[in-house]
C-alpha cells in the first residue's frame, strides 16, 4: 500500500515514526512516501520528532532517518513544496495501479492543505487530513469524491472564508502550534489518532475503537484531539 505523507512537521514526523512502529509490530507492509521542502531547524526540536543530529537536513531526510530502522516499510521521498504548478509531478508519483494508495494531509497551512484536498479528488484517493488549532484542539478527518468530513474543504466551506483564514495564518506573529512544547502533547494525540485511522482503514484496529482488532478493510473514522484527549467521533463510513 502507497502512503503519502504530505509535510514532515508536527504531525507528519510523529505520524511517520508511528506508522513504522505499527507496521512493525503487526508486519504491516507500506510504501511510504513523504513529501516537503522544508530543512529542520533547532526551534522545530519543542514538538517535532527530529534529533540534535537532524538539525539543517531536509526533513524528508530526517524523517527517513527516523523510521529506516524498522522492518516492513519502504520508504520514498519528494523535496519540494506542494503547489498548482508541480501537481503533476506529485501525480506522477503516485502508483495509480495500487488502488489502496492514500493521502495523509499534515500541512500547517490552508493553501497546502486544500492542495491536496484538490489532489485527492483529481485521483480519486482517499485523503486523511490530521490538524491543530492554535485554541488547542485537534481533528482527523477524511475527503473522497463521495465523503468529505473535512471541515476546512471547499465542499465544506465558504470560499471567501476559507481565503480569510488562509490570509490569517500568513500573517501570524506568533509561533504556529507546530513550534510551541506546549503543544507537543497535541502534537503526539493528533498524530496516533491519525495513525489509528489508517490502520482502521485497514482492517487492523490496534486502538479497540471500534470493537475487534480486526475488521473488514475500509472504514473510515474521524477523532477529535486536545493536550489530554483522543475521541473517536464514531462517525463512521465504508
Amino acid at each position: 500500500m502507497q502512503v503519502f505523507i504530505l509535510g514532515c512537521g508536527a504531525i507528519g514526523s510523529n505520524l511517520a515514526l508511528e506508522l513504522a512502529r505499527k507496521c512493525f509490530s503487526t508486519s504491516t507492509y507500506l510504501d511510504i512516501v513523504l513529501l516537503d521542502y522544508d530543512i529542520v531547524e533547532k526551534r522545530n526540536l519543542a514538538a517535532q520528532a527530529f534529533l540534535p543530529k537532524h538539525i539543517g537536513l531536509p526533513k524528508v531526510d530526517a524523517v527517513e532517518d527516523l523510521i529506516k530502522g524498522f522492518s516492513d516499510i519502504s520508504v520514498s521521498k519528494l523535496n519540494l513544496k506542494l503547489t498548482e504548478e508541480n501537481l503533476t509531478e506529485v501525480i506522477n508519483f503516485v502508483n495509480l495501479s495500487d488502488e489502496s494508495s492514500i493521502l495523509i494531509d499534515c500541512f500547517d497551512n490552508l493553501d497546502a492543505r486544500n492542495l491536496t484536498w484538490k489532489l485527492g479528488q483529481v485521483l480519486g484517493i482517499p485523503v486523511i487530513h490530521a490538524g491543530m488549532s492554535e485554541k488547542g484542539s485537534g481533528y482527523v478527518s477524511w475527503s473522497t469524491n463521495d465523503y468529505d468530513t473535512f471541515p476546512l474543504s471547499p465542499k465544506n466551506t465558504n470560499p471567501k472564508r476559507i481565503k480569510e483564514i488562509a490570509e490569517a495564518q500568513k500573517n501570524l506573529k506568533s509561533l504556529p502550534p507546530c513550534e510551541l512544547n506546549g503543544f507537543r502533547s497535541l502534537v503526539l494525540n493528533t498524530s496516533l489518532a491519525a495513525a489509528n485511522t489508517l490502520f482502521i482503514y485497514l482492517g487492523i484496529d490496534n486502538s479497540q475503537a471500534i470493537g475487534p482488532a480486526n475488521r473488514a478493510p475500509g472504514f473510515k473514522s474521524n477523532w477529535a484531539t486536545t493536550n489530554n484527549t483522543i475521541t473517536f467521533l464514531k462517525q463512521i463510513s465504508m
